[in-house]
């Protein structure tokens, strides 16, 4: 990023990152850049999810029904249900489902 003209971290906190060493090295976030876990291929795949910019996503969506108007919830639900891991108690049950 700095090579864009972009600091988005401290010079002493990169030098901490790159010195420093894993106390365990398999807990490690390996093969995705983030811990959105519908950003692993794999989970994408396994969950059988279609994101919601995905042009004309309800396309690649078959179903048992012959409803066209719900084929995108299952997908929505999964991305719904996943991120319901992180959300404050208070404000859970401040809502209803």
């Amino acid at each position: 990023m700095r090579s864009f003209g972009m600091w988005t971290q401290l010079n002493e906190t990169m030098k901490r990152i790159k010195g420093g060493k894993l106390d365990k090295p398999e807990m490690h976030l390996q093969g995705i850049h983030c811990y959105d876990i519908l950003r692993n291929p794999q989970y994408h795949q396994d969950f059988q999810y279609f994101a919601a910019d995905l042009d004309d996503r309800a396309s690649y969506i078959i179903d048992d029904n012959e409803c066209e108007d719900d084929d995108t919830a299952q997908s929505d639900l999964v991305r719904m249900v996943l991120n319901l891991a992180f959300i404050r108690k208070d404000e859970l049950v401040q809502n209803e489902f």
